[in-house]
């Protein structure tokens, strides 16, 4: 019963993600997710609540599972590369902040 909420929760939440937006490509979900209209707070707690549960996903994805190949962006890429690419983008972020904001 607990998986099923776990999964049904994740699932949904994405599906609800994509539909309040426009159109389903990344810089329109940027551009139509009315960030601006937000306090940076607010942000940062959704993206410290985002980044724990990504986290605790893939704590518990197995190595079978990590293998595991599907598509995304019109790409065949395995849940394993998919986790490399999160923390990879939050990393090159960072490094931009630094370089071009001194934080």
């Amino acid at each position: 019963m607990i998986a099923t909420s776990l999964s049904l929760a994740r699932t949904t939440s994405l599906d609800c993600w994509r539909s309040r937006r426009r159109k389903p490509r990344l810089y329109d979900y940027v551009r139509d997710g009315n960030f601006g209209q937000r306090t940076l707070a607010d942000l940062i707690e959704e993206f410290t609540d985002v980044r724990t549960a990504t986290v605790s996903f893939f704590r518990h994805l197995d190595a079978e599972s990590g293998l595991r190949r599907g598509v995304a962006n019109k790409n065949e890429i395995s849940a394993r590369a998919l986790a490399y690419i999160i923390a990879g983008h939050e990393l090159h972020h960072r490094r931009v902040l630094k370089e071009k904001y001194l934080l």
